[in-house]
């Protein structure tokens, strides 16, 4: 048997969908953050991380506009991935042009944390 959505629970996730993009705007008319910059970001906007944790949501399921609304706000660097003592052959791989949004990856763990601390101070 389908499930059906109750009217309360379409609102519930067309407001989800929405949130942030009007405060943060897509795609992202300020700097770019480095990816570091943007976690920590995150981790002192919890209101960013959830924009963040959408886009990325959206953005796994093969939404190339929120894909490429995220990009709009971090900019991934060999320096970066460096730091992460990623082999020179896996940040070229992960740096260059490819159809999986493999760099992506790197911010679901951080984006998840910190949209979650926003429910636990509540």
């Amino acid at each position: 048997m389908a499930e059906t959505k109750t009217s309360t629970e379409k609102k519930r996730a067309a407001a989800r969908k929405g949130i942030g993009r009007e405060k943060y705007g897509c795609p992202n008319k300020g700097r770019k953050y480095s990816l570091e910059g943007l976690v920590r970001e995150m981790e002192c906007n919890p209101k960013l991380a959830k924009f963040v944790r959408d886009l990325l949501c959206e953005a796994h399921k093969g939404d190339n506009a929120a894909a490429e609304c995220l990009r709009s706000y971090y900019e991934l660097t060999d320096s970066d991935l460096r730091k992460f003592c990623i082999p020179k052959k896996q940040r070229v791989s992960l740096l260059g042009c490819c159809t999986v949004p493999t760099d992506i990856f790197l911010l679901d763990v951080p984006a998840y944390v910190a949209a979650k601390a926003r429910s636990r101070k509540r």
